[in-house]
């Protein structure tokens, strides 16, 4: 396994990202489709930035170049940055709910 600078523990960020992602999606809770949405719009943030976490551990332990890095992140960076993103979403959970 590559990286090791933060003890691996950037993935503990990832965990919370999919726990949320899985209760939103088999909740009985009846949440309304504006919370459902934001607790998405939370999981994505979070899955991105444990992403990042990942891409610096890997910089910072040498295993992947400057180049690299930079261009990892702003990837990461752009799937982050939906434009009205609640709508997108929102049109997600109707789909599914179909």
């Amino acid at each position: 396994m590559s990286g090791g600078e933060f003890d691996y523990q950037n993935h503990a960020i990832g965990i919370v990202s999919r726990a949320i992602t899985d209760e939103v999606e088999v909740s009985e809770r009846g949440y309304s489709d504006a919370t459902r949405v934001e607790l998405l719009r939370i999981a994505r943030l979070l899955a991105a930035l444990d992403d990042l976490a990942h891409q610096a551990d890997l910089f910072y332990s040498c295993d992947i170049s400057e180049e690299t890095f930079l261009s990892r992140c702003k990837k990461s960076w752009n799937e982050t940055e939906v434009v009205d993103a609640n709508e997108k979403l929102v049109k997600e959970l109707k789909d599914g709910n179909k």
